[in-house]
């Protein structure tokens, strides 16, 4: 959910225009959203915020019955979950205006 939410806010040819960024309080709560996204689901680096780890079961002491990944990830703060919610219909709000008055003129109103 972090890293679909972030791209149209990272820099590359899909970024929006600067004007649909959030503003006062919302910009930092997106920085706080991008700086999770970065260390913990976007990146793999050494500071990542997940972890792997191998799990296997035995009989006896030669032979391995099983052997699988088990993957676990920094979740995000609950306590943040309404207000990301909230900012995501904010930025919906924003991006459904424009469609509009882009639907108008495409209909030469």
């Amino acid at each position: 959910m972090m890293v679909c939410f972030m791209r149209p806010f990272t820099k590359s040819d899909l970024q929006v225009p600067r004007k649909y960024f959030p503003k006062g309080k919302d910009l930092d709560h997106l920085e706080d959203i991008k700086a999770h996204r970065d260390k913990v689901y976007a990146h793999s680096d050494a500071e990542a915020g997940r972890s792997a780890e191998a799990v296997s079961y035995s009989i006896g002491d030669d032979e391995m019955i099983s052997m699988h990944f088990r993957e676990s990830w920094n979740a995000l703060n609950r306590e943040v979950v309404p207000e990301f919610v909230a900012l995501c219909y904010r930025i919906e709000d924003d991006f459904v205006k424009d469609a509009g008055a882009i639907q108008l003129l495409v209909d030469g109103q």
